[in-house]
């Protein structure tokens, strides 16, 4: 999770308040099951923080986490499903106002913010993100039906770019997307993996695009 965005924002938090930002973003997260859940946060929440010093970052929530779910995988909504209850682990999750997202602590100040989040493996064979959903949009579908899909749930629209992904006939299909942005979300890219939200609030990391 080195990618980063910073933006300004609000979210509402577990006890009604409103915490504005600006936040730090990872716009494309996956868990898997070998990983160490208390590790996996701890880990985030020391990227975060050394992110959030180098932008002088005094936000609540030092970090957003997108997650980008793929067909099977629903770590997200085990995450609600346990909030509230006791458990040993260090983390624990607070639901907040809305279903796409939830607050996992440690301490009072050791706090995240989650966000629900899909991915999608089109029949072209590329790679579209539906971030701020929990609704599962069906793999193998074409491009436009895909980001249709996805729009219609209200869901920020992403592709994922990178050269091997756009190379050859794959490439063809950046003028179908072209014309169909004009109807659906906003873009981003990735040697930073960037994220567009309105305002637009874009980071870098790594190398490639995503286009959202």
């Amino acid at each position: 999770m080195q990618e980063t965005a910073s933006g300004t924002a609000s979210r509402r938090a577990p006890d009604g308040d409103v915490v504005s930002g600006p936040f730090l973003i990872d716009g494309h997260v996956h868990y898997y099951p070998n990983f160490d859940r208390d590790g996996f946060f701890d880990s985030a929440l020391a990227n975060f923080r050394r992110a959030a010093g180098a932008f002088g970052s005094t936000s609540e929530y030092a970090g957003w986490l997108l997650f980008a779910e793929s067909a099977g995988m629903n770590y997200f909504r085990r995450f609600r499903d346990a909030a509230g209850r006791a458990a040993g682990d260090v983390w624990t999750f607070h639901k907040t106002g809305e279903a796409e997202s939830l607050v996992t602590q440690r301490s009072a100040d050791a706090r995240l913010l989650l966000i629900a989040g899909r991915q999608i493996i089109t029949s072209e064979g590329l790679e579209v993100l539906a971030l701020c959903c929990d609704a599962e949009v069906r793999d193998g579908q074409p491009l436009a039906s895909v980001i249709g899909a996805a729009s219609r749930l209200n869901a920020i629209v992403v592709l994922p770019w990178a050269f091997g992904k756009w190379w050859s006939g794959r490439g063809c299909t950046s003028d179908l997307w072209c014309a169909v942005r004009r109807r659906h979300s906003s873009a981003g890219a990735n040697p930073a993996r960037q994220l567009s939200f309105q305002p637009v609030a874009v980071g870098a990391d790594d190398g490639g695009n995503d286009i959202a």
